[in-house]
């Protein structure tokens, strides 16, 4: 199976940077990853790099499909998926683990038998 990822977005920071006003620097963000009824969330903040000034876009103009492109796009990112990954990997892995008894820790047999 393939891990899902998912972005909720809590708030930004921005900085003015060459010309551009309120640029975004840094994502607060919860990133979520599932696979299989596995799912782990990490808060996380993750800094972007400064826009290339031809496809900036106007602070009051964004949405939040452009700020998870850019957290796709972001080579930050990929260390917490790769933490995610290997927790829901790991949580997969113990769900398909069985208990079961010791041969040697059977019933004790009842006073009185």
């Amino acid at each position: 199976m393939t891990i899902s990822y998912s972005y909720k977005i809590k708030g930004v920071s921005v900085v003015n940077v060459d010309g551009m006003s309120d640029v975004i620097r840094k994502v607060e963000v919860v990133v979520k990853g599932s696979d299989g009824g596995v799912e782990f969330e990490l808060p996380s903040e993750v800094e972007l790099s400064d826009p290339d000034p031809n496809g900036f876009v106007d602070f009051n103009n964004i949405s939040e499909a452009h700020v998870t492109g850019w957290l796709d796009t972001c080579q930050k990112i990929i260390p917490i998926k790769e933490h995610i990954q290997t927790v829901v990997e790991r949580g997969l892995a113990d769900a398909a683990l069985q208990k079961k008894d010791l041969p040697w820790m059977a019933e004790e047999p009842t006073q009185g038998s």
